[in-house]
């Protein structure tokens, strides 16, 4: 998605007054009142291209699903084991690795000897009788024997780790002398890139490669799913409310799930200041690209009928107002958001599906 100069919306607001010549004061203004109105066209729907993503893997607990999570979700690799949400799980190598379960809440009585596992908590059971260094949760270990108690483990699937100067996707928990099933060699070693992705060395690694989606910070949660929804086959639909540490979901079909598939508007990216806009850039020294194509016009049109009527020309500000609207009310027509309108946003609603009071 393009992101237009911070310098051109500098440049087309003061094309609109007919002056550069603005105080550095105005100029504090002018930042001040685009990144208003930045938030204002963000507000204005929740189905924004840009910021909208549909069927999202989240991890939940205590029928919460929380604004934000450390972990990706790996999706489009051949190798179908591969796909779905990686959670934070350590670290291997000096650097944070994930793991994408494959089984959680196993019985310790269910252990089977010589299997992997990592300890969800340890109850009555005594886990270091049987190969584990400890009974603290998070402990990974090989089982030498069958342990009794109420303890609870989990078995991974596959993991996504940091191994010299590539990120690599292992089968199981991390480990880096593990074969590379899909790698990605990259200088990045906070954030993982989406795309690049090739086939490792493992012989069991099939086309295609995957891509690899950093989890959002959530800023509006949109529909919750109990399974993958919009494929062939549809998917339980919950009820939420929204409240400080995320979306309560109603009515769970099994507590003993552990993710849903959440459709959210990521949150808009601010700096530190709390703004999505870090500076009009007036010189263009800074070549700072903050500014949503699609909102382009209408935070120059809108940003320049606030400093009227900042000025007291109230009439020439409503004037200003009705241009970025018709602006804003084009971009909002656009064919791709009409369609998320109509497929993303629908829903039926029946006298089942309201029984969460």
């Amino acid at each position: 998605m393009l992101l237009k100069d911070n310098k051109d919306l500098y440049d087309l607001i003061s094309a609109l007054a007919g002056t550069s010549d603005f105080t550095s004061a105005e100029n504090t203004h002018l930042l001040a009142l685009a990144n208003r109105r930045m938030y204002e066209a963000y507000n204005r729907t929740p189905y924004w291209v840009r910021y909208l993503i549909s069927a999202e893997p989240r991890s939940i607990e205590n029928q919460i699903c929380p604004f934000t999570q450390d972990g990706y979700y790996v999706f489009g690799a051949g190798t179908d084991g591969v796909n779905g949400l990686y959670e934070l799980n350590g670290t291997e190598n000096g650097q944070s690795a994930y793991t994408h379960y494959d089984t959680i809440d196993i019985s310790a009585t269910a252990i089977e000897s010589g299997t992997a596992y990592q300890i969800e908590y340890a109850g009555t059971s005594d886990f270091t009788s049987v190969g584990s260094s400890s009974n603290d949760p998070g402990t990974i270990f090989t089982a030498s024997g069958v342990p009794t108690g109420t303890g609870k483990v989990k078995t991974a699937a596959f993991s996504l780790i940091r191994s010299g100067a590539a990120w690599i996707i292992i089968e199981g928990f991390p480990n880096a002398t593990e074969t590379a099933y899909y790698s990605l060699t990259t200088d990045t070693t906070t954030q993982i890139p989406e795309t690049g992705w090739s086939i490792g060395t493992s012989t069991s690694a099939k086309a295609n490669a995957p891509r690899v989606r950093d989890l959002s910070d959530i800023g509006e949660f949109i529909r919750i799913f109990r399974e993958q929804p919009f494929l062939n086959q549809s998917s339980a639909e919950y009820e939420f409310n929204v409240q400080s540490d995320g979306a309560h979901i109603f009515n769970i079909i099994s507590t003993d799930d552990s993710q849903v598939f959440v459709t959210y508007k990521k949150r808009i990216t601010t700096n530190d200041d709390g703004n999505p806009l870090t500076t009009l850039d007036t010189d263009g020294t800074a070549g700072t690209k903050e500014v949503p194509q699609e909102f382009f016009y209408y935070m120059a049109h809108a940003t320049y009928a606030d400093f009227l009527r900042m000025d007291g020309q109230h009439q020439k500000a409503a004037f200003e107002d009705q241009i970025a609207e018709n602006y804003l009310g084009e971009e909002m027509d656009n064919p791709q958001q009409v369609a998320n309108n109509n497929t993303i946003g629908k829903r039926f609603r029946t006298h089942v599906s309201q029984q969460s009071r």
